[in-house]
Order: structure tokens, then C-alpha cells, then sequence
């Protein structure tokens, strides 16, 4: 019988049987959500994906629009997604629509597979959310970033998973916020496994981490963007009400309650700073909702790793919210 398992993250590597199961699983809702029309469901398209077509069909590559020069420039103009997908298109002749929808198929099937390794195939059953469905079928290039980053987590030769990660960094500069959030989550986690820390102190101080890296996209945003030159230094994005925020406020509000053994896991840190960043930059005004997207995973994850009564507290809250969530996006 197929459960959901709350305890699996503390236990090491799944054994094989059970990593084959979530890979099937994975595979199958990876392929159901892509089956599903949503464009037709919601009746728009999505306005990012219809950006990348636009722009890979009618406009030159970046690097032949720009003079670029240097891995600087190559790092913040992000041209590694420009040339593989141009690449996929020129020299493979494979159609703009099919490479869109391979790399939907990969952010579903990494997502799929992080939660279902952990906690079961069910738990899989959590991603079919808006939030989900509009990071994987229209915020693509970040999409593609997140899923390499996910699958160099899983590789174990240290060159294919370091390569795999400064690709993702190419693709979308945003990954390298994240990849220095999980190495300090790695640290934090070890110590935790040898020394004894006072819980309130890790939880305040993965919070204190998450207002600090809402300064740095917040307040201090254009500053920071504007002395390397990055592009975006102008850009800007509506924050998300209090009342979307609400449900991931509740949950990192659950945070302080846990025992010493939630934090052993780096994943879990990750996903309180992440939720510590949310909170913050929404109080500040600031967009981040692509915090909550881009580590969604994780997040349920650390949903699932709550302990009782809590869990059953913030699931059936989620429950609630994602029905909301479902009713708004529909009309």
C-alpha cells in the first residue's frame, strides 16, 4: 500500500526500489500535467513562454546582439540558456515548442521525484498547484536552472555535479543565491548532527538569514545589480498581498516549535530561509514570489517533516489554500 512517509529524509539514500518507484511515478505525473491543456483550461496563454517563443523565433541571439566579452558578461546576460536553446533549434532542427515542453517535463519529473524519494509516491500529489504549474509551463529558463541544480544534488562524481551547477548559474544568476543558501544549510546541518544547539537559536537564525537576503533583493536590489552592471538594476515587480503570503507566514510561524532533529536536515534550513526571505521581502514590499516556486519541493518536504500535531494542522491549511489558490487562478 502506497503511504506518505514523514521520515524518510533522516535515513540517508533511499534504497533502490524505492528510488526506482519514485523515478516511475515521477515520470508519469511529469507527463500527466504535460498532457493537461492549461492554456485552454484558463483560456490565456501563458505570457512568459509566449516572451521565449517570440524571442527564439524572430530575434537574434544574444551574443550576436550584444558585444559581449568575458565570463562577466556571459555570467550576467545569462547566454547559456540563449545558446542551447538556439543550438536545440539550428543544429538539431528540433522545434521551439518541443524543447519548451522538454524542459516542463524535466522541472515537473525533478520536482516529482525529490518529494516522492522521501516521503512516497503519494506525497507527489502536493505539486499539482498553480504556483507549480505557471514556474514549470512559462518561468522556463528559471525552471531549467532549478532542474539542473536538483539533479546535481543527486549526482555523487563531484566534476559532474560542480559543472552541472555553474550550467545552472549561467542559465539564471539567481542559482547562485541559492547554491550559497544550501552550502550554508550543509554546514548548519553538521553542526547540528555533532554539537547541541538550542533549537530557537538555529530557527532565528535561518530566519535572520532569510530578512537579510530580503534586503539584498529588496532595499538594496539596485544598488548591488547596478555596480556589476546587471541589466535588471531597474526592473521591478509587484510584491505579493498578505493575504497570498499568509499560508507560508503560518508555516515558518510552525518553525520555532520543532525539535532539534527537523534541522538536521539541510533541506529543511533551505526551505526556512526561503520562507524567511518570502515573509520579509512581502513586508517590505518586495517581490519574491519565485522563492516559493523555484524550492516548492522542499517546501512540502518541510511540511511533511512538522512534527504532530502540527503536520496535520498545516496540511489540511494547505489543503484550504490550495483550493483557493485553484479558484483564483481560474478566474
Amino acid at each position: 500500500m502506497l503511504t506518505i512517509s514523514y521520515q524518510r529524509p533522516y535515513r540517508g539514500l533511499a534504497s533502490s526500489s524505492v528510488n526506482l518507484q519514485a523515478v516511475f511515478a515521477s515520470l508519469l505525473f511529469a507527463l500527466f500535467m504535460l498532457w493537461i491543456p492549461w492554456e485552454e483550461l484558463v483560456g490565456k496563454e501563458f505570457e512568459d513562454k509566449q516572451v521565449y517563443i517570440n524571442n527564439f523565433l524572430y530575434l537574434k541571439s544574444i551574443v550576436e546582439d550584444k558585444d559581449l566579452s568575458g565570463l562577466r558578461d556571459f555570467f550576467f546576460n545569462e547566454v547559456l540558456w540563449d545558446v542551447l536553446v538556439r543550438a536545440a533549434m539550428d543544429k538539431l532542427g528540433i522545434p521551439i515548442g518541443v524543447i519548451l515542453n522538454a524542459v516542463t517535463f524535466l522541472c515537473l519529473f525533478c520536482f516529482a521525484r525529490f518529494l516522492a524519494v522521501r516521503h512516497g509516491v503519494l506525497s507527489i500529489l502536493l505539486l499539482v498547484n498553480p504556483l507549480v504549474v505557471d514556474f514549470a509551463f512559462s518561468q522556463l529558463r528559471m525552471a531549467f536552472a532549478v532542474s539542473l541544480v536538483l539533479l546535481a544534488l543527486s549526482l555523487r562524481s563531484r566534476v559532474a555535479l560542480c559543472a552541472t551547477l555553474v550550467m545552472a548559474c549561467f542559465i539564471h544568476t539567481a542559482m547562485v543565491l541559492f547554491i550559497v543558501m544550501y552550502l550554508v544549510a550543509v554546514q548548519v546541518s553538521l553542526w547540528v548532527r555533532k554539537r547541541n544547539f538550542p533549537v530557537y537559536t538555529l530557527a532565528y537564525i535561518a530566519m535572520a538569514g532569510g530578512a537579510l537576503i530580503a534586503l539584498l533583493i529588496g532595499p538594496l536590489r539596485g544598488s548591488l545589480l547596478s555596480s556589476v552592471g546587471d541589466r535588471r538594476a531597474e526592473y521591478e515587480l509587484g510584491a505579493a498581498t498578505l493575504s497570498y503570503a499568509s499560508f507560508w507566514i503560518g508555516l515558518l510561524a510552525t518553525v520555532p516549535l520543532q525539535k532539534a532533529r527537523f534541522y538536521a536536515s539541510r533541506f529543511n534550513l533551505l526551505s526556512v530561509a526561503c520562507l524567511a526571505t518570502f515573509t520579509f521581502a512581502t513586508l517590505m514590499g518586495v517581490f519574491a514570489a519565485r522563492f516559493i516556486s523555484a524550492l516548492f519541493p522542499m517546501l512540502m518536504s518541510l511540511m511533511l517533516t512538522l512534527g504532530r500535531p502540527v503536520r496535520e494542522v498545516m496540511l489540511l491549511m494547505y489543503l484550504v489554500y490550495l483550493g483557493l489558490q485553484w479558484h483564483y487562478w481560474f478566474l
